[in-house]
């Protein structure tokens, strides 16, 4: 309040004699909160019962600052508070977390949280269990698990233009992002993605990638891929002859 009694007097009076507060409270982690307040910065929570989004709504409310909570798996039990203090939640719509029987209150997770959340009007990222990429299995693979989990959300009531939004310019504006990326816009950074059916169908395959609008890979070009629907057509026969099929013999 010091500060701000401060800055006041001196845009209106640049000669003024009031002194400036001492600067300790624009130092270190209160220098972050003073950030935080004006506007500056984003406050991230994990947070996922109804008492602990519920506070910190209010904090978020109180002093408004801009509040993003990973988790929210009883979001959907609070959805009304998260709207009215303009939260942004990153859900994973597979957290399953069993109701608690001792409670008088709606608990645990919900597969319609994501579509509760949304059609109160809260931001929505979407987010798998696992983020990280692994060398077992088929490497890369586990990179379907995002829009498995945008899918899952789906089969909670959430629409599908929504979903798709939760995994690309609302995650981007939660990032600060969206300026650059999230979108098809002229002047964004051109990454993008061509599928050859539904984007969250599990059976649906990416033919081309390209980021900074310069093409990265292409399906027909992939040995592990190429021979899977080639021209698209869901309903194509498997080839007779292809490279993973002949490891069969050897095996």
């Amino acid at each position: 309040r010091d500060l701000v009694a401060f800055w006041r007097a001196l845009s209106s009076d640049p000669d003024t004699e009031m002194d400036e507060p001492d600067d300790a409270p624009t130092k270190g982690r209160a220098g972050e909160y003073l950030k935080l307040i004006k506007g500056e910065r984003t406050a991230v929570a994990v947070a996922n019962e109804a008492q602990d989004l519920i506070e910190l709504a209010m904090l978020a409310e109180e002093f408004d600052f801009e509040l993003v909570i990973r988790g929210a798996y009883e979001g959907w039990t609070v959805a009304p508070q998260l709207a009215r203090a303009n939260v942004s939640v990153i859900v994973t719509p597979r957290s399953r977390v069993r109701p608690d029987d001792e409670l008088n209150r709606p608990t645990g997770s919900s597969i319609e949280n994501a579509a509760i959340l949304r059609r109160h009007g809260v931001r929505l990222a979407i987010v798998p269990q696992q983020t990280v990429i692994t060398l077992w299995g088929l490497g890369g693979q586990d990179l379907q698990h995002l829009p498995l989990e945008a899918a899952f959300a789906v089969r909670g009531g959430l629409p599908q233009r929504d979903a798709i939004r939760a995994i690309t310019i609302d995650a981007a504006k939660i990032l600060g992002v969206d300026h650059r990326v999230g979108s098809l816009e002229v002047g964004k950074d051109a990454d993008m993605i061509v599928t050859d059916g539904d984007l969250l169908h599990y059976l649906t395959h990416v033919t081309h990638s390209f980021v900074n609008g310069r093409l990265v890979y292409e399906k027909s070009e992939d040995s592990l891929f190429n021979h899977i629907r080639p021209a698209g057509d869901a309903d194509a026969p498997p080839p007779d002859d292809h490279w993973p099929r002949r490891l069969g013999a050897e095996y």
